[in-house]
Formats: structure tokens, C-alpha cells, sequence
């Protein structure tokens, strides 16, 4: 859609050898993001990515909103800077999930 590009998905799935065995555990999982990103000029490109994950072992489970900008020095090298806001981290419903925090990051990613 012009300078606007639009994804998404839904995973669903089953692991029965979740832990190789070691008890048996079975997990089951689905969810989804969806992802929008705007190519405002051949360098730059913001966008903004929804992802939900429900899974037996909590440790998987995520819900999230993450802001990001890349910045192209060539079509395959450039530096992605993004900020994860942890959704279940500052929900005060959610005390199933200590510990969870938001993250600050800066990359530099190479495609050859």
C-alpha cells in the first residue's frame, strides 16, 4: 500500500518432548503480531509491531508493543533502535509474571 507496509500472523501449535523428556511436560501454545511500518524515505523506515503469545509455560508468554526506527546505510546494513514496552509488566492484573521489564535496544544487522 504504497509507503505503508502491512503484516501479520497466528501461530498455533503443540510440543509434546517440551523439556527433551526430562518430565514429560507437554506444552501448548498459539497467538499472533501484527506489524505496520511506514518507508518514509529509502533510509528510513518507523514502525510499530503488536505481539501476544499464550503458552503453557509461562516463561512464553508475552504480550507486547514494540516501537521501532531502522536507518539503511545500504539495502543489506543498518541499525534497528527499538523500544519493547512489556504489556504484562505494568498490568497490575498480571502477578502471574514477575520480574518482566521493557527493553531499550540498538543494532546493527548485516544481511550477506
Amino acid at each position: 500500500m504504497g509507503p505503508i507496509d502491512a503484516a501479520g500472523s497466528y501461530i498455533q501449535g503443540a510440543d509434546d518432548n517440551w523439556d527433551l523428556d526430562s518430565t514429560g511436560l507437554k506444552n501448548k501454545f498459539h497467538g499472533g503480531f501484527a506489524q505496520v511500518l511506514y518507508t518514509a524515505t529509502d533510509k528510513l523506515t518507523p514502525g510499530v509491531i503488536y505481539q501476544r503469545t499464550l503458552s503453557d509455560d509461562k516463561a512464553f508468554v508475552k504480550n507486547s508493543l514494540l516501537l521501532g526506527l531502522n536507518y539503511y546505510f545500504r539495502q543489506n546494513l543498518f541499525w534497528s533502535i527499538y523500544y519493547d514496552h512489556d504489556l504484562l509488566a505494568t498490568n497490575p492484573g498480571y502477578t502471574d509474571y514477575p520480574g518482566r521489564q521493557h527493553v531499550f535496544a540498538v543494532q546493527l544487522r548485516g544481511m550477506f
